[in-house]
């Protein structure tokens, strides 16, 4: 498992005064419910998502300090796994967590720990805003928090709420390579890829690669149903010029004069690259993906 989930863990084992809770008899490893041996898989699923947490104390504040890292970490992630899988993606049983979780701080700072580093931390292979978003909007109305932190949880919040799937996107204007300036909502295709991308980032490279070895996408994007707009969101203007041969001539290569995306958090760019795919309305149907599979998917729907 990731060792920052491991460390999240630890570090979430003291109370918030700094005091650490009386510990028990040993270790606390969660039980998870078994689900009836005659459910169907979809039941099985049903089943665990609703009743994951049934034999755990939310009361018990001893339970950080005891608390097993490796095994309870493991725990959450299946736990994480299960809501994927969900119709609605898993906020309602994430949400119904968090409110159990929110009864004291230090239920909260154990649960919001571990979800930051799974759904929030940009090196996260399971990063979900919609997931973190429960978590977001219980730290910003929790009385266990102070000012700066509500205010902190609130601000973020704010932006996971923007481009979400099914939401129009944010518009903005961008500068080509040629110089000629053009906007996100001007652009006319059946499909619209946004590319946030950086000049000497590997994962972007191998994007990118992964984009023009796909027949899906190369055909679409030569038959005009689908636009690549590769945008660089920095202000290393050299930079980006010295990377022009990089990105291909049918791709919209441009940049964010003034990376005013950054200054204003019209995007959640904490994480590059990143994938948002548009249909012709603009409407998000993709967030913040880094999976070209899930990309051709969604392509082929």
């Amino acid at each position: 498992m990731p060792i920052a989930v491991l460390c999240v863990l630890c570090s979430a084992c003291v109370n918030r005064g700094g005091k650490a809770a009386v510990s028990h008899s040993g270790p606390y490893v969660l039980e998870i419910p078994t689900p009836p041996v005659m459910m169907d898989p979809a039941g099985k699923g049903d089943f665990l998502c609703e009743h994951f947490w049934d034999n755990f104390d939310f009361s018990d504040t001893t339970i950080p300090q005891r608390i097993d890292s490796t095994s309870f970490g493991v725990s959450f992630m299946r736990f994480a796994a299960l809501l994927e899988s969900r119709p609605d993606g898993g906020v309602e049983a994430m949400r119904s967590l968090m409110d159990k979780a929110s009864a004291n701080a230090e239920m909260l700072e154990l649960f919001s720990g571990i979800s930051r580093q799974l759904f929030w931390d940009p090196n996260s292979q399971m990063r979900n805003d919609e997931l973190y978003l429960p978590v977001l909007e219980v730290r910003a109305e929790s009385p266990f928090l102070d000012d700066a932190e509500r205010d902190k949880a609130a601000f973020q919040a704010s932006v996971a709420m923007r481009n979400r799937v099914g939401s129009p996107a944010e518009d903005f204007s961008y500068l080509t390579i040629q110089g000629r300036p053009g906007s996100l909502y001007a652009i006319k295709a059946p499909y619209t890829l946004i590319f946030f991308n950086n000049p000497g980032c590997t994962m972007c490279r191998d994007i990118r690669q992964s984009m023009l070895a796909s027949p899906l996408i190369e055909e679409m994007v030569s038959g005009g149903k689908l636009v690549v707009l590769a945008l660089y969101p920095d202000e290393d203007t050299d930079l980006w010029l010295s990377y022009r041969d990089e990105i291909p001539s049918n791709w919209i290569n441009a940049r964010d004069p003034g990376s005013t995306l950054h200054a204003s958090g019209l995007y959640d760019l904490k994480a590059i690259p990143s994938l948002y795919l548009l249909d012709a309305k603009k409407t998000v149907l993709l967030k913040d993906c880094t999976d070209v599979l899930k990309l051709e998917a969604k392509l082929s729907e």
